[in-house]
């Protein structure tokens, strides 16, 4: 739980994988995301507000600007969970043809660099919350079709959930666990 004077582990969300109205599909999705997500809190488990906001400690990234870029792109993927459980086409910004993530990365880092971090760590939570909430919602067969619309690119809705969440988290925390070692934090 954020404190106001460091992290500790007791933030991680109360696990909902035993629900019993979770699908197969969700439920199997479930442990990856709790795994990923407790691997990064150990991560960031014990870092100070100053640590973790400290310029430039992974690449030109703090670990605050890490965990709010993690949820930018969390909510990228409950945006394309609602409109596709809306049968509409997503219209976020990763789902344009031939998306510039770095330039998508670099202004959403611009518009949110100053986001004060007790506002970052509600989003880092309440982001989780809500993707646990659409695979409650989402029937198997919505999880695991092929999708054949062109900006899906014929990949199932669990797959864009493992890439947006689990992947997604696994590549930085690998970084700031670098960073810790490197830098004796």
């Amino acid at each position: 739980m954020w404190n106001g004077t460091a992290l500790t582990l007791n933030a991680k969300p109360a696990s909902v994988s035993a629900r019993p109205s979770r699908t197969l599909a969700a439920a199997a999705k479930v442990p990856a995301l709790e795994a990923s997500r407790g691997a990064l809190l150990d991560a960031i488990d014990g870092l100070t507000p100053e640590q973790l906001q400290h310029p430039k400690a992974v690449g030109e990234w703090s670990v605050r600007d890490i965990l709010q870029h993690i949820s930018l792109w969390e909510a990228e993927l409950v945006r394309l969970l609602v409109h596709v459980d809306q049968g509409r086409r997503a219209v976020v910004q990763s789902f344009v043809a031939n998306p510039d993530f770095d330039s998508l990365n670099a202004r959403w880092h611009a518009e949110t660099k100053d986001r004060p971090l007790d506002r970052v760590m509600e989003d880092f939570h309440g982001v989780r919350r809500q993707t646990l909430r659409w695979l409650d919602e989402l029937a198997d067969e919505d999880l695991t079709r092929i999708r054949r619309e062109a900006w899906l690119h014929n990949q199932s809705l669990a797959r864009w959930i493992a890439e947006y969440s689990c992947e997604h988290e696994a590549e930085h925390t690998l970084a700031i666990r670098a960073w810790r070692q490197t830098a004796g934090v």
